[in-house]
């Protein structure tokens, strides 16, 4: 928690860079 700033929970929600893209990059990458 203290060691980490910004918490990335990238197996809950992905990261805000996928969420900017949008579904698009998920569905080329499936």
């Amino acid at each position: 928690q203290l060691q980490s700033p910004l918490p990335q929970p990238a197996q809950n929600t992905p990261p805000p860079t996928v969420a900017t893209y949008g579904p698009s990059l998920e569905d080329i990458v499936k």
